[in-house]
């Protein structure tokens, strides 16, 4: 785990999300870390069919999580790590897939206290998706959403932390960190399917910057209608949602947490803390408005134990509890039309194998 990792244990299982390793004394090195995350908790996939109806129910997990790090220490004051993860989000009816990209740099202030150490790291990430389908249905005032389709959807989230290690025995050591960071989400645009209340069904295409409604077949009298809207604002008004408003996730956050460290012969353990809290510009005002409520704030406890069976090579597990699954996670997801899947908690596990290039 990142935020007390020894000289002679894996820091990539945790390595972007829990700050304040212990840097080490030793030559410069590197290490290779593959690994599998998924939940316990498993879903009925069952979505919606085109032609009516649903699909055969399919058991699969609900979060799945493929992963690959480098961490490379350049001296003892300087450690830098880079992770891709494909991550796969499933719902009742809902299968979202995200690319995640992350850089962490991490270094080491001049020691001022024996066996004490602290250390500053930057990290930013980024998830993106070339597409999310929406096939869960959402109602919207008088309106039923049947069908949705974000074009790029992506969010970018960088965070500074500030950390102190402290032995408190040669092989047990104590870590406790604070930060801050920023998330930015949006997409290229929307478009989908809804029902008003008369059983009436148009197509919407909309951008950033406005948008229209076209009517799908004979309505009443009406044989084809066509609406042009300016603006996010009228968009609103008239669907009863705020493409940009409603579909993005802009925030601060700050985060306080510590850990604690062991370690013997081949083996060690880890267990880490940390809360966060999230202050977003307008989305959770606009939940809360229509009704709805917001997440604001996550606690994750994850606990980890690590085996070097040889000299390059190590295995580890982590067991990490959200509050509120997939907040920190996946911050695109987090909207209007989808807060309410954030609602529960989740247990992760991860398995990684990690082989290093110390000379």
């Amino acid at each position: 785990m990142a935020v007390i990792a020894s000289c002679v244990l894996s820091h990539a299982a945790l390595a972007t999300d829990w700050p304040g390793f212990p840097l080490t004394a030793s030559t410069a090195r590197a290490e290779l870390s593959f690994g599998l995350s998924t939940v316990g908790d498993k879903v009925s996939y069952t979505p919606n069919l085109p032609t009516g109806g649903f699909a055969p129910p399919r058991k699969k997990p609900r979060y799945q999580s493929r992963i690959t790090s480098i961490n490379w220490q350049a001296n003892p004051d300087w450690r830098f790590t880079g992770e891709h993860q494909q991550q796969r989000f499933i719902s009742l009816r809902d299968n979202f897939s995200f690319n995640r990209l992350s850089f962490s740099a991490e270094y080491q202030l001049p020691a001022i206290q024996p066996h004490t150490r602290t250390s500053l790291d930057f990290t930013i990430s980024s998830n993106r998706s070339s597409v999310l389908n929406k096939n869960s249905y959402t109602r919207i005032k008088d309106n039923l959403l049947t069908s949705l389709r974000i074009n790029n959807p992506s969010d970018l989230q960088w965070q500074t932390n500030v950390s102190q290690t402290r032995d408190i025995s040669t092989h047990s050591r104590l870590t406790f960190f604070t930060g801050m960071g920023r998330i930015s989400s949006g997409h290229d645009g929307i478009t989908g399917l809804v029902r008003d209340s008369s059983g009436c069904q148009y197509g919407f295409d909309f951008g950033n910057s406005g948008g229209e409604i076209d009517q799908l077949g004979q309505c009443g009298t009406v044989t084809a209608l066509n609406r042009q809207y300016p603006s996010d604002a009228t968009i609103s008004r008239e669907l009863g949602v705020a493409p940009i408003k409603d579909l993005q996730n802009n925030a601060w956050f700050y985060r306080v947490g510590g850990g604690l460290s062991t370690s013997h012969q081949r083996w060690s353990g880890h267990i880490a803390y940390y809360y966060q809290q999230y202050l977003r510009d307008d989305l959770d005002s606009r939940i809360v408005a229509n009704g709805g409520t917001i997440y604001d704030n996550n606690q994750v406890l994850a606990l980890e134990a690590t085996h070097r069976t040889g000299k390059k090579l190590s295995l580890s597990a982590t067991l990490e509890y959200n509050q509120h699954r997939f907040l920190d996670k996946i911050p695109v997801l987090y909207t209007r039309l989808t807060a309410s899947r954030f609602r529960n908690d989740v247990v992760y596990l991860t398995l990684r194998a990690n082989y290093s290039f110390a000379p």
